[in-house]
């Protein structure tokens, strides 16, 4: 009944944790289908429980068992070896989760130490998509161009800009190359680079460094819509496509009709907009001007707080525009923690999983050592009697409890090894054989069961000979 509730209650919990792209997920409940075959499965295994022990008691041999001391007699071996084969499988899989779950707080750890290639903090987003029924395409651009104008000038902005998918939420042109001077070559062999379109502020806005060559300038963004003579490409571009020289003055073509070849100014430093995980593809830019967007995101950068920017700037926006759609008004370092939600929610799922074995597996531990203990109060009372000093009791009954442990944790590593191959599309910048990371769950769960074992053993050790005797 107690599981129930907590089951209940945790949907609350896993609808706050679970990534927002989740499909239905305002329709996450306590499926009754679920819950019946939980429910059915607990009751099955506490009949199993129950039922066994009872068949193991109604066998005991009891000419055997008198032999052996009555009452205060040790388990019969074959109910040892099933405490035991059960506390051994507690910690396999214990070790398995813990390997798990520490992968995937490492890799999470590796994500978020990794460069964005811009400065994500006192930055202001949102999104805004104008009617396109209303206005020819040139007036998308000029709309842009006034806008950011008029953003500027507002107190407490330093910079402000737009691009047609902001970081982390990929928007481009998929564009194939032809590389001018260069031999021709088959389709399916011509270098291809993702276009991106960007107000020229954008570089400044975001603090993308500058690597070669210049940003565009204003003649720049003059010209036919849909053309453009030059272009700035990124660092990834540049070392895939002219390795071991400058991309500075080298033209390219898009392949398709009419297109004219583009001179490359420019190279800037990489940007991750497909995800922090995720390599940078070669990628170039195009001036918003020449190509005008009906949906843009607009960056602003702020000195103040972000927050106390939005409704500023979306008031703004709509003064200029009644008619356009806001949507996502938010900070940039929102979205970026949003870019990693899937894979925070994998590790705190794992973790909490991880969590409960390991309580599970100590408590399990310490149950059955203490039981063992208590069955054998006569056997320890005799040692003692016979001069076994308290620190050799309990080294012989913390040795046994070890004994299972280090199995457990044995096979755990293996099926470790196995199993971590089943995450390691969630992985980055660790392997899923990563030897720290085993080390310390292992370390863990080992620290665990000293203390399990520990304690039972410490009271055994405390039994006198005479106690024993007396209930003899």
């Amino acid at each position: 009944l107690f599981g129930i509730l907590v089951s209940i209650w945790s949907v609350d919990v896993v609808r706050a944790l679970a990534p927002q792209d989740v499909p239905r997920l305002g329709e996450v409940r306590v499926d009754l289908a679920v819950l019946g075959f939980a429910v059915g499965l607990s009751v099955l295994t506490g009949v199993i429980v129950g039922v066994l022990p009872a068949v193991l008691g109604s066998t005991v041999d009891l000419s055997e068992s008198l032999k052996s001391g009555g009452r205060g007699a040790s388990a019969a071996k074959s109910r040892r070896r099933l405490m035991s084969a059960l506390v051994i499988g507690e910690i396999s899989v214990c070790v398995v989760l813990l390997t798990g779950a520490g992968l995937l707080i490492r890799s999470f750890a590796h994500v978020l130490s990794v460069d964005p290639g811009f400065r994500t903090d006192q930055l202001v987003t949102m999104t805004v998509s104008l009617p396109q029924a209303k206005y020819l395409w040139k007036h998308n651009s000029e709309f842009c161009v006034e806008v950011t104008s008029k953003l500027r000038e507002l107190p407490g902005v330093t910079a402000a800009s737009a691009v047609r998918g902001v970081p982390t939420r990929e928007t481009h042109f998929d564009c194939l190359l032809y590389i001018e001077g260069r031999p021709l070559v088959a389709k399916d062999e011509l270098p291809q680079g993702k276009a991106r379109v960007i107000e020229p502020d954008f570089f400044k806005t975001m603090e993308i460094p500058l690597l070669e060559g210049r940003l565009f300038e204003p003649p720049d963004s003059i010209g036919k819509i849909g053309y453009t003579k030059v272009t700035i490409c990124n660092e990834t571009f540049a070392k895939r496509i002219f390795p071991g020289e400058s991309p500075l003055g080298k033209r390219m073509c898009i392949v398709g009709p009419g297109i004219d070849p583009i001179e490359i100014v420019g190279v800037v430093g990489d940007v991750k907009f497909a995800g922090l995980s995720e390599e940078p593809v070669p990628a170039f830019y195009y001036p918003e001007a020449l190509f005008p967007q009906a949906e843009f995101t607009l960056v602003v950068r702020t000195d103040v707080d972000p927050d106390s920017m939005l409704a500023t700037v979306e008031e703004l926006v709509l003064e200029v525009e009644p008619d356009v759609v806001i949507t996502r008004p938010q900070s940039m370092n929102e979205i970026v923690s949003e870019s990693l939600s899937r894979e925070r929610f994998l590790m705190l799922l794992l973790s909490a999983f991880s969590i409960g074995a390991l309580i599970l597996s100590v408590t399990g531990h310490y149950g059955v050592m203490a039981y063992s203990v208590s069955q054998r109060r006569r056997e320890i009372g005799i040692r003692t009697a016979l001069g076994a000093t308290t620190g050799q009791i309990v080294w012989k009954i913390t040795a046994e409890g070890l004994v299972l442990a280090g199995i457990g944790l044995a096979i755990g590593v293996a099926a470790s090894l196995g199993c971590g191959r089943l995450i390691e599309a969630e992985l980055f910048g660790v392997e899923s054989t990563d030897p720290l990371t085993m080390t310390s769950a292992v370390g863990l769960l080992l620290l665990a069961s000293v203390l399990a074992v520990m304690i039972p053993a410490v009271r055994g050790a405390r039994i006198h000979p005479a106690e024993v005797l007396r209930s003899e």
